[in-house]
């Protein structure tokens, strides 16, 4: 209706507004990181004299170049993705998960109103999630009900012939007349 409609309009450009607003403000961090960066490195020039060199030797290094990758890398663990995909590039974080039904137990404890006692009753839920682990559905014991006949009514897949979870790099990358090695690559963080 136009009265939701009304209620909603408002709602969403501000919350666009707040999100343009992080994204400039996170693109200035950077920048102006990157602006000290190379005020503190100041230039050195090849060529540069011996003691030059050693004054600044293990200090903030800056420079820019054109990235030319040595290798194809590819996620571990399976032959089958191995052999399928292949990815140009310095690194490669394999990420793995899988849609499958998790049960959740819920107990109830009430007191019997003959005796004295109490009694425990335990209900179970299921649900769709994507998880990063295998979650064995042969143990759930809520199997007979309605909500795992309609949100289940299968058992979980095995996890073979997935890769494993992990990330892979390049041996070595040239940034221009720089030879970048593995270790170094690894200290860079990933990308968001």
């Amino acid at each position: 209706s136009i009265f939701a409609a009304a209620c909603v309009a408002p709602m969403l450009v501000c919350a666009a507004a707040a999100g343009v607003g992080w994204n400039e403000h996170r693109a200035m961090c950077a920048q102006t990181a990157i602006a000290e960066g190379a005020r503190l490195v100041g230039s050195t020039v090849r060529g540069s004299s011996a003691a030059d060199r050693r004054a600044t030797e293990g200090g903030l290094v800056l420079f820019s170049g054109k990235l030319s990758r040595t290798q194809e890398l590819r996620p571990q663990g399976h032959a089958g993705f191995e052999a399928a995909v292949s990815v140009p590039g310095i690194g490669l974080k394999t990420q793995v998960e899988m849609l499958q039904c998790v049960e959740t137990a819920e107990k109830k404890t009430h007191k019997s109103k003959v005796g004295g006692g109490t009694k425990t009753t335990v209900s179970y839920t299921h649900r769709r999630a994507w998880l990063p682990h295998y979650e064995n559905s042969s143990s759930f014991k809520g199997k007979d009900t309605k909500g795992w006949k309609a949100t289940c009514n299968a058992e979980n897949p095995s996890w073979i012939g997935l890769p494993r979870p992990g990330s892979v790099y390049a041996d070595s990358v040239r940034v221009g007349a720089f030879n970048i090695t593995a270790d170094l690559l690894r200290s860079v963080p990933p990308a968001p």
